[in-house]
C-alpha cells in the first residue's frame, strides 16, 4: 500500500488527495477539461469512493489499487493523462488480479479512513437553514413546545444539515457545573514551620447558554486567608498598611482534547476589605471551539500577604484546581 502524500506524480498525487477528500473545487482545479470511461468527476464521485493505491508504473500516472463502491472494495487500474499539471484523462479498468493479503490491508483505509475524512470535508461544507456553518456536534438551546432542549448540529433524517432535537431538557439557564474539589474546599497551610497561615478555597465552573443559545462556560474561584493566633484560627482582616493585605497568584489555563492549551494567563486577585475574600470570575467563550472535553486548572497559585507578612510566614502554596467539562451536546 503506498500512501497519498508518496505518489510520485505531483499532479496525479494532488487529484487522488483531492478525490479522497471530496474536494470538488480542487478538483475542477487540477482537472478542468477531465474525462474518463466512468464520466465526468461527479459522475466519477457518484460511482467511488476514495482510491488507495497499491502499486504504481510509468513514473505515477499508471496506478494499480482499490477504490470503494458503496463501501465495497474494488480492484481497479487508473491511468492517468496528464498535461501541463492538468489531468485531462483517466482510463479505468477493474481487471486488475490483487491477493486476498493486499486486500485485508487496505480495507481499513477504504472502509474508515477515507470515507470518514470525506464525511468531514463534506460537512465543514454545509450549512445549516440559517445559512451558518458549525463544527458537527456543535450543541444549542432552543425552545421545542412547552420546554427547551439541547439540540445537536447534525445530519436530519432527510439528510439535511440542521439542528437536530435530542432528549436532552435545558430548561435551567445553568446546564451543567462542576467543582474543584467535589465538595467541600482545598484546606492548604504554610508560614513556615510552625504553620500558621492557611488558605481555604474551591473553583467552580457553570456551563450555560448564551443569547442566541449557544453554550458559554463561566469559571469562578473563590479563597478564604487565615492566620493562627495562640489558639485558634482567624480570618485575615487586618488592613494597617499593604503588607497586610493577603493576595493570591496562579495561572488559569483551558486544555482541549488533544491535551494542546487553548488559553493561559496569570491572575493575581486581591483582598478589597477586611474580613478578606479573595475571588474572580472568567467567561469562557466556547464560540470556537470544537466539541470535545475540555480541562480548566488553576495552578500553581500561591498566597503572601496577611497578618504575618512582617514575619515572613505569610506564604501558602496552594492545591491545583482542575475542572473538566464536555462542549457539545
Amino acid at each position: 500500500m503506498i500512501k497519498t502524500e508518496d505518489l510520485t506524480h505531483e499532479t496525479v498525487r494532488d487529484f487522488v488527495q483531492a478525490f479522497n477528500d471530496q474536494d470538488m473545487n480542487r478538483l475542477y482545479e487540477i482537472a478542468p477539461c477531465f474525462t474518463s470511461n466512468a464520466g465526468d468527476l461527479k459522475g466519477l464521485r457518484s460511482q467511488c469512493t476514495g482510491f488507495v493505491a497499491v502499486e504504481e508504473a510509468d513514473g505515477g500516472l499508471t496506478l494499480d489499487g482499490f477504490t470503494a463502491q458503496r463501501r465495497h472494495p474494488v480492484p481497479m487500474r487508473w491511468e492517468f493523462t496528464v498535461d501541463h499539471y492538468s489531468v485531462e484523462q483517466l482510463r479505468i479498468t477493474t481487471d486488475v488480479p490483487v491477493s486476498s493479503d493486499t486486500l485485508h490491508k487496505v480495507l481499513t483505509e477504504l472502509e474508515e479512513d477515507i470515507p470518514a475524512r470525506a464525511a468531514a470535508v463534506r460537512f465543514a461544507q454545509a450549512r445549516d437553514s440559517d445559512g451558518r456553518t458549525h463544527p458537527k456536534g456543535t450543541a444549542r438551546r432552543m425552545r421545542l413546545g412547552d420546554h427547551f432542549f439541547v439540540h445537536e448540529w447534525d445530519k436530519g433524517g432527510l439528510g439535511e444539515i440542521d439542528w437536530i432535537v435530542t432528549s436532552e431538557k435545558a430548561d435551567d439557564d445553568v446546564f451543567r457545573s462542576v467543582r474543584s474539589p467535589s465538595s467541600g474546599d482545598h484546606d492548604d497551610r504554610g508560614g513556615g514551620a510552625r504553620k500558621v497561615s492557611s488558605v481555604s478555597s474551591h473553583l467552580e465552573l457553570e456551563l450555560g447558554w448564551d443569547g442566541d443559545g449557544f453554550q458559554k462556560a463561566t469559571a469562578s474561584y473563590w479563597a478564604k486567608p487565615f492566620y493562627w493566633d495562640a489558639v485558634k484560627w482567624y480570618g485575615e482582616d487586618r488592613t494597617l498598611t499593604e503588607a497586610y493585605i493577603p493576595q493570591i497568584t496562579g495561572t488559569l489555563t483551558l486544555t482541549g482534547p488533544d491535551g494542546a492549551a487553548v488559553s493561559s494567563e496569570k491572575i493575581t486577585v486581591k483582598g478589597d476589605k477586611g474580613p478578606y475574600r479573595l475571588v474572580f470570575t472568567k467567561e469562557l467563550d466556547l464560540s470556537a471551539l470544537a466539541p470535545g472535553h475540555y480541562t480548566l486548572s488553576f495552578t500553581h497559585a500561591v498566597k503572601k500577604g496577611g497578618t504575618w507578612a512582617d514575619a515572613g510566614k505569610d506564604m501558602v502554596k496552594l492545591s491545583d484546581h482542575t475542572v473538566t467539562f464536555t462542549v457539545g451536546a
